[in-house]
């Protein structure tokens, strides 16, 4: 509702923490917002159905148009503003192994810090419960994993995406403590 209505040019960046219920239309303008040059950050949550987001978010490559975009530059639209397409949640039930966090690329920006302690190690003393899987396109090179978990299929925990002259991070797990201690 409030995106709806809320003036998006007034933001350099938009959060989305454990965000459900968004119609066409509030997709439409994050599209718009992030193609032109604004910063959407994703986080999983009960609220983020794969099934819902997938079908608001994500287009497969060969359903993409082949027309270009308006944006300046002519540039095509990418086939997705999500990184990757969701899958099934991953939880450790037992509680007994929890999965850690290594980063991928410890010098990006999203993991410049004021913490005392150096962020490898701060990262690593977080512990997640539960996360989303996903399914990252390999020729999608706009597109990056930054961080993963130590389960064995070493699931992408934070990724990146390039999206007109904007960026999206998704966050495979929850902002708050419902699925993890960060």
């Amino acid at each position: 509702e409030e995106l709806s209505r809320e003036r998006l040019e007034n933001y350099s960046f938009i959060v989305a923490a454990n965000v459900g219920n968004l119609n066409e239309y509030e997709v439409s303008r994050l599209e718009h917002f992030v193609l032109d040059g604004g910063g959407l950050l994703v986080f999983a949550g009960e609220l983020v159905l794969p099934e819902s987001y997938n079908g608001l978010f994500w287009r497969d490559a060969e359903e993409v148009p082949e027309e270009k975009s308006d944006d300046e530059e002519g540039a095509k639209k990418p086939p997705s503003l999500l990184p990757a397409k969701l899958l099934a949640p991953v939880m450790d039930e037992t509680g007994r192994n929890p999965f850690k966090m290594n980063l991928e690329l410890p010098g990006h920006p999203c993991f410049s810090t004021d913490f005392p302690m150096p962020k490898a190690t701060a990262f690593a003393r977080a512990s997640f419960r539960k996360f989303l899987q996903t399914k990252v396109e390999s020729e999608d090179r706009d597109v990056r994993v930054l961080a993963r978990f130590t389960d064995a299929g070493r699931s992408p925990a934070i990724l990146e995406r390039i999206y007109g002259r904007g960026k999206v991070i998704m966050v495979t797990t929850t902002a708050d403590i419902d699925w993890n201690r960060w």
